[in-house]
């Protein structure tokens, strides 16, 4: 039986920190290079050179008390060392400054690019695993921290450094010394790690309470304040809100009030430390074993020693943090994800597409969407498919962009099995419209080109693509024309458009691409009954050169297609062109049927 006791527990955490720690040291060490040696080094001077001004005002001090002959000139002798020891520091800082600075971006570029590439040509059907969405998410979300533990790490060790000289100064004065400063900071390290527990355990519940707060907060800024005005629950949401927060600062305060009697316990036994140097050094003084720059360089000494150790404690309270965060990063990138298969066959174009008895269900469920569907799709022709919700329209677009993999049965290509395909030279040959229109933040050119990059951009496929897409309506009213930027993500000056609009320039895309075969889903999903009719005018005509397969739910629009395709419960259960599916008084008719009539009742 597992063990669960806290003793068991905390090792656990404690093996997982250190792990943590070490792959985080090597990514450092590997992303950083020669960066990584120069902030160490880099480090310990800056360590070291915080000591030596203090040494040097010491004897200072020491000499003006001494008196005595060529005093004076050893005294400015001591002010010019002085002076150029806080010069040389301050380079040492800037230097420090402009590596972190390079540092700290290749880091991030590093983990951006492991992370990118992790799920660049991972399978699609991956995705459709929450889990691995939330692991992706999250990784991305905590890049942050792995950039601020590699710096963290590099405060700690500078931390100690501190300490570790600071102690070996302060036991210079007398090694017997090493027993109070041993005893009183044990206890002050044991207080700073439950604040630093006690902190972390309130960021947890914070962040619970932000989310809370972030939703209403989405809630009131998005298209739901229509909603939240028009049923007037505005209080209960605000009610919710103030709910999470009284819950929230319960705890907060709670934890607050440990914190603040750990510090005022922590800073007793600093302050304790303190006065035992001090009375240590005045009783010297006193004696005269000890001169004034003595007591001044130890009070400076001990004062390095104060700050360093609470600066350490702190540290080692965001490295927790930082390392539990970056397992998640890790974690991810250890993922073995299954890649996108690829044949190696090259074809010229896309003469056929056949469904052979194929059957699939989505991954994350169990329903069959397709149920040994087989049909032959002639791609120099211009194909539709309807059919009820969830009959598998936007399925069959999946699989023959191979988005997905059957579960059983082949789709082939010319009659080439498509996993036998080069997929990069097969997926050349297909343009697609998505039903969810992208909404790229860039210009109106960058948006309807980007379907074709490789390609030199001519004005002739660019008007082309706003002709059919009847995108050169929307232009033609703006003052920068294709040059205007499509929302104000990044120019003030740019332009918020309808749903209707983006779906207008996601054609736009799908026609500018050169192509064998233009796959459109649902593309008059989000369109105005104008825009519509002027689209569909002229598509089976100006679309000479390409086959088509298009999904609609408005039939009206596909009654010129040379081929229909009628899905029912997976499978294909009628297929002929628009007249004779008619005839056939079937599904098809059915359903045109009673669309004509919704148009009918609303013209009478």
């Amino acid at each position: 039986m597992p063990d669960f006791t806290p003793h068991r527990q905390n090792y656990i955490r404690k093996e997982l920190l250190m792990k943590n720690f070490k792959i985080s040291l090597q990514i450092a060490i590997r992303a950083g290079g020669l960066l990584f040696a120069a902030r160490i080094v880099l480090l310990l001077l800056t360590a070291v050179s915080a000591y030596i001004p203090i040494f040097v005002w010491r004897e200072v001090i020491n000499h003006i008390q001494d008196g005595g002959v060529g005093t004076l000139f050893d005294i400015i002798g001591l002010i010019v060392v002085y002076g150029i020891l806080l010069f040389v520091n301050k380079l040492i800082l800037v230097a420090d400054k402009i590596v972190e600075f390079y540092y700290e971006d290749r880091i991030t570029k590093y983990l951006d690019d492991l992370l990118v590439n992790q799920v660049a040509d991972a399978k699609i059907s991956l995705f459709d695993d929450a889990k691995l969405g939330n692991a992706l998410s999250n990784s991305f979300r905590v890049l942050f921290s792995f950039r601020m533990i590699t710096t963290t790490c590099f405060i700690l060790l500078k931390n100690v450094v501190l300490l570790g000289i600071a102690f070996v100064l302060l036991t210079s004065l007398n090694w017997l010394l090493i027993f109070p400063v041993v005893l009183f900071t044990l206890p002050t390290i044991i207080l700073n790690n439950k604040i630093n527990k006690n902190e972390y355990e309130l960021g947890k519940h914070e962040s619970e309470y932000t989310r809370v707060e972030e939703y209403i907060n989405d809630l009131f800024y998005g298209e739901s304040r229509k909603e939240i005005l028009i049923f007037d629950i505005c209080d209960l949401l605000m009610t919710k809100k103030r709910n999470a927060w009284q819950k929230f600062y319960k705890y907060k305060k709670g934890h607050h009030t440990k914190n603040i009697l750990f510090d005022l316990t922590s800073g007793v036994f600093v302050a304790i430390i303190e006065a035992i140097i001090y009375l240590y050094s005045v009783g010297k003084i006193l004696a005269k074993k000890l001169l004034i720059g003595d007591m001044v360089y130890y009070v400076q000494v001990i004062a390095q020693f104060t700050s360093a150790l609470s600066e350490l404690m702190d540290n080692i309270s965001y490295f927790r943090i930082q390392a539990q965060q970056i397992g998640d990063v890790f974690s991810f990138t250890e993922m073995s994800l299954e890649k996108e298969e690829t044949g190696s066959i090259m074809i010229d174009r896309i003469y056929t597409i056949e469904f052979k008895n194929v059957t699939f269900k989505y991954p994350s469920n169990e329903k069959v969407v397709l149920d040994d569907c087989s049909f032959v799709i002639d791609a120099r022709e211009k194909n539709a498919f309807v059919g009820l919700n969830g009959s598998g329209k936007t399925t069959i677009v999946s699989l023959i962009l191979k988005l997905y993999t059957p579960d059983s049965g082949k789709i082939m290509i010319n009659g080439i099995d498509l996993n036998n395909l080069d997929l990069i030279n097969y997926r050349k040959k297909l343009s697609i419209m998505f039903q969810n229109a992208t909404r790229y933040s860039m210009t109106a050119l960058e948006n309807i080109i980007l379907s074709d990059i490789y390609s030199p951009v001519t004005d002739e496929r660019v008007q082309f693509a706003c002709k059919m897409s009847q995108t050169d309506d929307i232009i033609k009213e703006w003052d920068k024309g294709l040059d205007t930027s499509l929302t104000n993500r990044f120019d003030s000056e740019g332009k918020e458009l309808s749903g209707g609009q983006w779906q207008r320039f996601s054609l736009a895309r799908a026609f500018y691409r050169t192509t064998d075969l233009v796959l459109l889903d649902e593309p008059s999903a989000s369109l105005d009954p104008l825009a519509e009719y002027r689209i569909f005018k002229d598509f089976y005509n100006l679309l000479k050169n390409s086959g088509a397969i298009m999904i609609s739910h408005r039939l009206s629009n596909i009654t010129m297609a040379d081929k229909i395709f009628v899905l029912s419960k997976g499978k294909i259960v009628e297929q002929g062109t628009h007249d004779m599916l008619l005839k056939r008084n079937g599904i098809y008719s059915e359903l045109y049927t009673i669309q004509a009539s919704k148009y009918d009742d609303t013209d009478q």
